[in-house]
């Protein structure tokens, strides 16, 4: 039977000691089933084996020891040993390390059942020597920014779908090369709990001693390591811009720094300073997408490394150090790009609870795939009595990306406060997110903005997911079952050309006027992938004026108008569509005349029906039209629309009677 888990171990010339230790450490685990649990133990070609006797020890576990014919390192070590896993999670495990507590692994199991996540990251307690020669423990978590896979735990399916593997040639920044690619294709999830307890042994491959600092003795490897990972990313289109980025200043923060400044490190600093300038040329334009973020990133970077370095200086920033990299080697060019904002995000803002905003930033942030130099995020607030918060503005908490907030000083609704943001964009595309929702996933931005840059469609429609948190209804939603903004992408220049403009007559049903007149006016694209998500918000001014009754009927003069409106706008700009006309003018009467109304005085909508019905007659022919009648009318008696009161010609004769 397959495990849930699989401890994967690489050993080579392991003490037994150590071993026993760490075997100990898991047998000794609570409240786990040991039958769901395996241990893969891969000899490295070393000259000493361990004597498969000690494992009859700890009859508990199912251990099984592997010895490969050829010494690759602990790389491709674990890679032996997670090809002959089967089960459902695995994690990795050093010689000389172990569990840093005998509740550690239950808890694991049980939130991986309970979650069904991908990637899983905790804690870890490194043991550190003092000056002294004492031990301390000291405790490492995501701040810390260290590419280890100490307490990381995966899905096996997750590796194997994406084609995510340990490469070859690496000995020592195998785990940087594994959990960059593994972190730039999902964001881990990560829990503040201590699994794996770092032991100090001074002869292991990080803590031996060295001739040189450590980054400076591994640099090859790191150098090389780098580069593979996001020629992978790159490849497989999963980079991200910022990752890309950091890695790359990571390079640069080393070969600048005070650790390469010895007087016999400098022929082979000249080599690798060559070899890196190459290289960030020919990542000239990722680089270049968020050239603007260069000393945030940097100063990021150099925290991270820092942690685990205190001693370290850098002597330039990464422009300048590009610059002088160019007088030292004037065969080599550097092309500085002029980069231009692909697609905003217009987001109209009014009294937005800050975890609202939070998440809805989140989302965008997440984004992966894409250059996020490439969005902006327009928030514009229709005369707010509060203001965004101040971490969404300054740029310390989204600093990749670009943002610019708006003050209007009068109040005016969600449709002129779009259009206002609308006009202040110089964007090619604009799409517009409501500030209780969110982008629907990581992917959905990235999706997108590959569709419009291959077949550039005036509108782009997609799906939604619509969500209603205080019952846990959800489902994903077609552009063709309600026409709204939701997930709309728009091209700029195309919506100005074509007079599209929000209206001012009305505050309410402003997205359907919008996407009456956009769908006819434009030329669309649909792809079948939820982008946005619709959160049903119990505070939102729809559910608001839908407390109690029923919003079509409380907000009918809104409704009527953003739908005569388009017509109208239709008409008179060369656009005529009669079967849309006359669909518009029945569902209408649909809506009056049936059970929803019944309790309503409807004689002045009734006049103004009657006005839209001549404004058409005017325009077109009416005769036979029982069958479109009786189709929208049917399409109508659904939910609380049970019956009709009347029927369209005794309408008409009413009318006629009472206003000719």
């Amino acid at each position: 039977m397959a495990h849930f888990l699989d401890i994967i171990i690489p050993e080579y010339n392991c003490k037994e000691e150590f071993i026993k230790r760490l075997l100990h450490s898991i047998s000794r685990q609570k409240n786990v089933d040991f039958g769901e649990i395996g241990v893969i133990i891969v000899n490295d070609n070393s000259k000493n084996k361990l004597r498969k006797g000690i494992f009859k020890n700890y009859p508990k576990l199912d251990i099984k020891y592997y010895l490969k014919d050829i010494n690759e390192g602990v790389g491709m070590t674990r890679q032996y040993g997670l090809d002959r896993s089967d089960a459902t999670y695995v994690t990795f495990w050093d010689q000389d390390d172990e569990f840093y507590e005998s509740n550690s692994l239950g808890k694991i199991i049980k939130f991986l059942k309970k979650t069904d996540i991908n990637y899983l990251c905790t804690d870890f307690i490194e043991e550190v020597i003092t000056n002294i020669g004492t031990i301390e423990l000291k405790q490492f978590d995501k701040s810390d920014g260290r590419e280890t896979l100490h307490g990381v735990f995966i899905k096996r399916e997750f590796l194997n779908s994406n084609n995510i593997k340990f490469a070859p040639g690496y000995r020592v920044h195998d785990d940087f090369y594994l959990k960059r690619i593994m972190s730039s294709i999902e964001t881990p999830v990560y829990i503040k709990d201590v699994v794996y307890l770092w032991k100090y042994n001074e002869s292991s491959q990080v803590r031996k001693k060295r001739k040189y600092n450590y980054l400076v003795d591994t640099f090859d490897e790191y150098f090389r390591v780098t580069k593979a990972t996001n020629e992978f990313l790159l490849k497989n289109n999963r980079y991200n811009s910022i990752n890309m980025v950091s890695s790359i200043m990571g390079l640069y923060i080393i070969l600048d720094s005070n650790y390469f400044d010895l007087p016999e490190l400098q022929e082979k600093k000249h080599n690798y300073e060559y070899e890196f300038l190459k290289y960030v040329i020919e990542c000239n334009e990722v680089i270049e997408s968020i050239k603007s973020e260069f000393d945030l990133i940097q100063d990021m970077q150099f925290n991270l490394m820092k942690n685990s370095n205190p001693d370290l200086v850098i002597k330039h920033n990464f422009k300048e150090y590009i610059d002088f990299l160019l007088e030292l080697f004037p065969d080599l060019s550097y092309k500085n790009i002029k980069s231009n904002r692909f697609l905003d995000i217009i987001i109209p803002y009014y009294n937005a609870n800050d975890k609202t905003i939070e998440s809805l930033m989140n989302s965008i942030l997440r984004q992966k795939n894409i250059s996020l130099n490439e969005i902006g995020v327009i928030f514009v607030s229709d005369k707010s009595p509060n203001d965004i918060p101040n971490y969404v503005l300054d740029g310390k908490k989204y600093p990749i990306i670009n943002i610019e907030y708006f003050k209007k000083d009068k109040n005016e609704g969600q449709g002129l406060t779009r259009q206002y943001g609308f006009d202040r964009s110089k964007a090619k595309y604009v799409t517009y997110l409501d500030q209780d929702d969110m982008l629907f996933g990581p992917d959905a931005l990235s999706i997108v903005i590959s569709k419009l840059k291959e077949n550039s469609p005036e509108v782009l429609f997609t799906d939604y997911f619509w969500y209603k948190p205080n019952t846990g209804e959800r489902r994903i939603i077609t552009y063709k079952e309600l026409l709204c903004l939701h997930g709309v992408f728009f091209e700029r220049e195309k919506v100005i050309e074509k007079k599209l403009k929000f209206s001012d007559k009305f505050r309410m049903y402003e997205d359907t006027y919008y996407m009456i007149i956009a769908n006819r006016v434009l030329d669309a694209k649909y792809i079948n992938y939820p982008t946005y998500i619709w959160i049903a918000n119990e505070n939102s001014q729809t559910s608001t004026l839908n407390n109690g009754s029923i919003m079509i009927v409380d907000k009918f003069d809104d409704y009527f108008l953003a739908n005569t409106e388009a017509i109208k706008f239709l008409y008179e700009n060369g656009y005529k569509d009669d079967a849309l006309a006359k669909d518009i003018l029945y569902t209408l009467f649909g809506y009056l005349h049936s059970n929803l109304f019944e309790e309503n005085d409807i004689s002045n909508h009734e006049k103004k029906l009657y006005d839209y019905y001549l404004y058409l007659a005017s325009k077109m022919e009416f005769k036979d039209e029982k069958e479109n009648i009786d189709r929208t009318i049917n399409n109508l008696k659904i939910d609380r629309i049970k019956e009709m009161n009347m029927s369209f010609d005794e309408y008409l004769d009413n009318m006629k009677k009472k206003y000719n």
